[in-house]
């Protein structure tokens, strides 16, 4: 016999946070490695032997490298970041519909999606072929900043496309964020116990070296 133990997660103290990660998945990368509002503070009347602190599912998209402010502007509020704009609002029935698109299929339609109504944009704005970005396949942030750097360039077309060019804004830096490589092992990790799901045995025994693999410093978390 081995001993087994069952862990409890109480999702409602983080509800965006994704349980797994899925190797190269835009939707749930974004989730788990922007940004969130910072939480409110408990009120005054609770105890704090009980507090718990749960974690906001407003996620903010970094606007700060994008978009920068003016040398004044960025004075006036005293080097403070910039919270970004919402990830997604509800109320918004189109950015809602994109979010839905993002989250339906697999990891490169998320990809071709995005490259999809970049370059619908660029065509609406009547901007011509955008030179240095691949031509299917996962794109990279080059490929996002050179399609989103014409539509930047105007006030006018921000504007009437600033939804999808947040949405590139978040995967740009989901892409060059230094946890990329660790969400990228603990899926390999994943997959592996997986793989060994069916049989107890090797399921214990991949338990077994991941909890070595932590408890010798050597684990991999976000």
């Amino acid at each position: 016999w081995r001993p087994a133990s069952l862990l409890l997660i109480d999702r409602s103290v983080d509800l965006a946070t994704p349980a797994l990660h899925p190797p190269h998945n835009l939707p749930a990368q974004m989730t788990a490695l922007l940004p969130r509002r910072p939480p409110a503070p408990p009120p005054p009347h609770v105890a704090t032997s009980s507090r718990v602190a749960w974690r906001p599912a407003d996620v903010r998209v970094p606007l700060g490298a994008t978009f920068p402010l003016r040398e004044e502007m960025a004075a006036e509020g005293g080097g403070a970041a910039l919270m970004g704009a919402s990830l997604l609002s509800p109320g918004d029935k189109e950015e809602a519909a994109r979010w839905g698109e993002l989250l339906r299929g697999d990891a490169r339609a998320a990809h071709s999606k995005l490259r999809e109504w970049l370059k619908a944009a660029l065509a609406a704005e009547q901007c011509g072929g955008v030179t240095g970005t691949s031509k299917e396949g996962r794109l990279t942030v080059g490929d996002l900043q050179a399609m989103m750097e014409p539509l930047l360039s105007r006030p006018d077309s921000f504007c009437r496309h600033r939804g999808v060019l947040q949405w590139a804004a978040a995967a740009a830096h989901v892409l060059k964020d230094e946890r990329q490589h660790r969400w990228q092992v603990l899926a390999a990790a994943e997959v592996a116990l997986s793989a060994d799901a069916d049989e107890a045995g090797a399921l214990s025994s991949r338990l077994g070296e991941l909890l070595s693999s932590n408890g010798a410093g050597r684990g991999v978390t976000l």
